[in-house]
């Protein structure tokens, strides 16, 4: 169930604990990885662990993902 580690996800960010954001949208992604959303918020939750290159990866991946749709 990819969107239930997706919402998890979320979850973690409202709760600003990042690191089980980290995990939660990583695990979502193994599960479904041709689903945007996921690495929008594996983006964001990188940007607040102050992991700039990681953030840029999630969100090129992001970008081509959001212009196959």
């Amino acid at each position: 169930y990819p969107f239930y580690y997706y919402n998890l996800g979320c979850a973690y960010l409202g709760l600003k604990e990042y690191n089980g954001a980290k995990a939660a949208f990583k695990k979502a992604i193994s599960l479904k990885e041709d689903e945007p959303s996921f690495y929008y918020n594996l983006a964001f939750t990188y940007k607040n662990l102050n992991k700039p290159k990681d953030a840029k990866k999630a969100l090129d991946k992001y970008n081509t993902l959001n212009k196959e749709e």
